[in-house]
């Protein structure tokens, strides 16, 4: 009984608990990365959306105030001399 006792040990005991202490570990690692990585895409997407919303409100400030219930066109969209 004496000649089993040792590869029981190893394969039976210390085998599987490296084994699983190798899958936590990695799994850990890999669950650390997929997280940090969603928070940034996370982050740069808000960071996007706020971009947009400021540049539609910048655009919306700059839009011509019409005179007198129209808005005037160029002199070159009237087909005019520039120098009338």
């Amino acid at each position: 009984m004496s000649l089993y006792r040792q590869p029981i040990i190893l394969f039976g005991i210390v085998l599987p608990i490296l084994v699983s202490a190798a899958v936590v570990g990695v799994s850990s690692v890999l669950k650390s990365q997929v997280v940090d990585s969603f928070n940034t895409k996370e982050k740069d997407a808000k960071n996007a959306s706020m971009g947009v919303a400021a540049a539609r409100e910048v655009e919306a400030s700059e839009q011509p105030s019409p005179t007198n219930g129209s808005l005037e066109r160029p002199a070159w969209a009237r087909n005019e001399k520039l120098g009338q």
